[in-house]
C-alpha cells in the first residue's frame, strides 16, 4: 500500500472576514472535511498495516539473531570441547610412556601407552599400572584418537565453524 496523501485544507473562515469572504471560506473548509476524514482513515489503515509489518519484521529479525547467537554459542562450546580434548591428547602424546606391558609402578595423568595395537590415554591416576589393563570396558582408560581430534579441529577451524 502506498503512503496516502492528506490534502491541505483550504483557508478557514475568520471572524474578521467580511460576510461574503467568511461564507465562501466556510463552505470550502467544511466541504473539504469529508475528504480529510477519508484521507485520515486511509492513513490510519496504512499506519496500522505498515507498523504491524514492521513489528513483525523486527520480531523475525530478533528471533533470527537469537537463533544465530545460540548456534554460535553451541558451536563455540563444541569447539571448546574439541580444543580441550585435543589439549588432553597432546599432553598424553607428550607424556607417552611406551608399551603398557613394559610398565610397572604408578602412572599419573596425563599419560598415554600403546597396548594391543592402539594408543590409550589414562584418565585416572593409578598406584599400580599393572592392575589396570587398557580397554574400552576399563574406566581408567580411553582410546587415544589423536588423528581424529586433529582432523575434527582442522575441519571446524578451516570451515569457519
Amino acid at each position: 500500500m502506498a503512503f496516502p496523501d492528506i490534502t491541505t485544507l483550504p483557508t478557514p473562515p475568520s471572524r474578521n472576514d467580511d460576510s461574503a469572504t467568511f461564507t465562501s471560506r466556510a463552505n470550502a473548509f467544511l466541504g473539504a472535511l469529508p475528504t480529510l476524514q477519508s484521507e485520515i482513515n486511509d492513513f490510519s489503515t496504512y499506519a496500522d498495516v505498515t507498523f504491524t509489518n514492521d513489528i513483525t519484521d523486527v520480531k523475525d529479525a530478533a528471533e533470527a539473531a537469537s537463533l544465530a547467537a545460540e548456534t554460535y554459542k553451541d558451536t563455540t562450546l563444541s569447539l571448546k570441547d574439541d580444543v580441550q580434548s585435543l589439549y588432553t591428547s597432546i599432553n598424553n602424546i607428550v607424556n607417552f610412556k611406551g608399551n603398557w606391558s613394559d610398565l610397572t609402578g604408578s602412572l599419573a595423568v596425563p599419560a598415554s601407552v600403546f597396548h594391543n595395537g592402539e594408543y590409550w590415554n589414562i584418565v585416572n591416576d593409578l598406584a599400580d599400572v599393572t592392575t589396570s589393563e587398557p580397554s574400552e570396558a576399563n574406566s581408567d582408560w580411553i582410546l587415544g584418537s589423536y588423528r581424529a581430534a586433529l582432523k575434527i579441529l582442522k575441519l571446524k577451524v578451516f570451515a569457519g565453524l
